[in-house]
């Protein structure tokens, strides 16, 4: 009997034309194909067209299987100086009012605004390592 498990990374893409909602899923990536895609994707063409169709802002999204978080970056712009979004989910403990009561795991979310693309890939190398103390150091700066 074989086990069909997920790759630890996989990722998916959200373009302009899409609804909310929906996305393109490409399978499993690593660190230097994710890099790769990145720097491919047509930023530019794709946030010309979100600013005319008004649906959604284009997206990568990374998601880690295993821990069950995901990093994606966003953007937006006027075509001539764009922005990014780097948005972090992942689980996180929460109290009650005043922080009594039991504890909840909940679906947390962080967004950041970056304007250097190296910045954002320095983001997603530390998510890929693992290195989550690194990344929280990484925001501490944005």
């Amino acid at each position: 009997m074989k086990i069909e498990t997920k790759p630890q990374f996989t990722y998916q893409v959200e373009l302009a034309t899409h609804y909310h909602g929906q996305s393109e899923k490409k399978g499993s990536v690593n660190y230097s194909e994710f890099i790769s895609a990145f720097d491919e994707f047509p930023w530019s063409e794709q946030i010309e067209i979100a600013n005319q169709l008004g649906r959604v802002s284009p997206t990568l999204t990374v998601d880690d299987n295993m821990k069950n978080e995901a990093l994606w970056v966003s953007a937006f712009g006027d075509g001539k100086s764009n922005t990014f979004l780097l948005g972090h989910i992942y689980p996180k403990e929460t109290r009650g009012w005043f922080g009594f009561g039991q504890p909840r795991i909940r679906k947390w979310i962080e967004i950041y605004t970056v304007d250097d693309q190296r910045i954002v890939k320095d983001c997603f190398k530390l998510f890929f390592a693992g290195d989550i103390l690194g990344l929280r150091t990484q925001y501490s700066r944005l």
